[in-house]
């Protein structure tokens, strides 16, 4: 099934647990499946654009059937014929935390031919058998945002349970077990575990982890709480330069996007993939233009009107404007 186009067909389906495609730093344009509920998480990150985890859990649960998920994907994918770089396993909390996991990469490979990527926040990749179920994809994503307990505290808020030398005990076995790409992303948060200690602490790890890549990155949308403050392109790049001390691949993240070719649909089912979206995080102008193919004007009427009928709201991060969805 190849996918050659940048057109979408008709889609009036409401989809529960597929998004997308999104544009992605580090999987292009990435078909998102949801695999847990809103926060069902093993971490209460600082900088989660998604929200605050009222309660972290350790429990690994079958949240959302595999053949739920795979009815859905084969709806989507019957009514689609646009690009699709990856299709990314994550969800509004923690991916891993879905007990079905394994079950569901099975599946999803053996029917289609997308490369499979899996976003974990790596609290319980030192359990055998999630590192076994996750080593069936063909790219995973792990996070690494501290290398000290007291920081990993600070910025990840995790499960009382969770201990950071066994997260980085986890993914030195996943190195040595998986032969597949893993992206390593370290997530800086100002003030918080971007200090020189902390950042070279982060930089040893790395150099035992030994991933693909180390791909550092900071705050780039409102994030849970007030303190999640971003770093400078100039800090990133101090951070790049001390951790490349100790592991030599290493870079840092930034927006860069192919613009797609024109998408025509309805605006009505434009209106209902963004507020789709935003259910999952916040996003720009420039975020809805790449993922929906639209202009920048008619992206802005879209959300000038959303605004109007109360269903978004604006924030502003660094001086760049995002729109989130409106909970009740």
């Amino acid at each position: 099934m190849p996918q050659t186009s940048m057109s979408k067909t008709s889609m009036s389906q409401t989809f529960n647990y597929v998004f997308g495609p999104v544009p992605s730093r580090r999987l292009g344009m990435s078909l998102g499946i949801d695999l847990v509920p809103h926060k069902i998480c093993n971490y209460d990150c600082i900088f989660c654009e998604i929200g605050i985890t009222k309660k972290t859990v350790t429990q690994r649960k079958e949240y959302v059937k595999k053949e739920t998920i795979i009815k859905e994907l084969d709806d989507f994918l019957k009514s689609y014929n646009g690009k699709i770089d990856h299709i990314t396993l994550t969800g509004e909390g923690e991916t891993t935390l879905n007990s079905g996991l394994g079950e569901i990469i099975k599946e999803i490979k053996m029917k289609y031919h997308y490369p499979v990527a899996v976003l974990t926040h790596s609290g319980n990749i030192f359990d055998k058998k999630v590192r076994e179920e996750i080593s069936l994809a063909d790219v995973i994503c792990p996070s690494l945002d501290a290398a000290t307990q007291e920081v990993f505290e600070k910025v990840n808020k995790p499960h009382n349970s969770i201990k950071i030398e066994n997260v980085i005990e986890g993914l030195i076995k996943l190195r040595e077990e998986f032969k597949n790409k893993i992206l390593l992303e370290v997530l800086l948060v100002k003030g918080i575990n971007d200090s020189y200690e902390e950042i070279t602490n982060i930089g040893k790890a790395c150099s035992l982890i030994k991933p693909d890549m180390v791909q550092i990155n900071s705050v780039d949308r409102p994030g849970a709480y007030p303190q999640a403050i971003p770093l400078s392109s100039e800090e990133l790049q101090k951070a790049k330069e001390i951790i490349s001390k100790y592991y030599p691949k290493v870079e840092v993240l930034s927006r860069h996007y192919q613009n797609p070719e024109p998408i025509k649909k309805p605006i009505e089912e434009i209106e209902k993939d963004i507020l789709s979206m935003m259910r999952r995080r916040p996003l720009t102008i420039l975020d809805i233009v790449i993922s929906e193919g639209i202009d920048f004007f008619k992206a802005k009427e879209i959300i000038l009107n959303l605004l109007s009928e109360s269903k978004i709201e604006e924030v502003n991060l660094n001086g760049t404007k995002f729109y989130r969805i409106l909970k009740n």
